[in-house]
């Protein structure tokens, strides 16, 4: 739980500026940035250079960022920089998902993955974000509008809103399947929660 007045870094918010959290936020100071211009941030920026003082934050989150950054490891670098010691991380990103060009789609990271790019945190929890059903689920809804399009991409995206309606309710098998150890075979994203610790090590 962060404190009133805990500063959030929102890294690549686009218009979100923070509305992750399900309590409110109006007790928080969210800083959002993105690298393209968005409503509801505060400065442009990217994330491979931070444009904020050493040991600001409280909290950094990176939602669906790491995808479109070319060099990662030097983003998580400048995320450590920022954090205060003991602050806490929060990254997401695709690993079984449609192409992403917003305004890059460059790397996908399995939950190891995540694990060993964010190896100078302490883990608190990583896992999926989802499940087995979901990720079918997203990636039928896009292989029949590519099918049934005619090579034409005003049909394709009219199709893909339609059967993404129609295939919805397959995502709630996540409900039952998503609980099977085997499950992680088959995800759509992948989560690491972790700390900056008070002294970090060297790598």
């Amino acid at each position: 739980m962060l404190p009133a007045g805990a500063v959030v870094v929102d890294v690549g918010s686009q218009t979100i500026r923070g509305q992750y959290f399900k309590t409110p936020t109006d007790k928080l100071k969210i800083v959002a940035f993105d690298l393209q211009p968005q409503r509801n941030i505060d400065f442009l920026g990217d994330a491979q250079r931070i444009p904020l003082k050493n040991e600001c934050a409280d909290m950094v989150m990176c939602v669906g960022v790491f995808l479109a950054v070319p060099s990662p490891q030097v983003a998580i670098q400048e995320i450590l920089r920022i954090l205060k010691p003991g602050g806490m991380f929060y990254l997401n990103s695709p690993w079984t998902s449609i192409t992403i060009h917003d305004p890059y789609d460059l790397w996908r990271f399995s939950i190891d993955g995540l694990r060993l790019l964010c190896r100078q945190f302490e883990e608190i929890q990583a896992g999926t974000r989802r499940g087995p059903a979901s990720t079918i689920a997203e990636l039928l809804r896009h292989f029949l509008a590519i099918l049934l399009c005619f090579n034409s991409r005003t049909l394709y995206g009219g199709l893909a809103y339609i059967f993404g309606w129609l295939i919805f309710p397959i995502k709630y098998l996540d409900r039952w399947i998503g609980q099977y150890k085997v499950a992680k075979v088959l995800y759509g994203g992948a989560f690491f929660f972790g700390r900056k610790p008070m002294a970090l090590k060297s790598m």
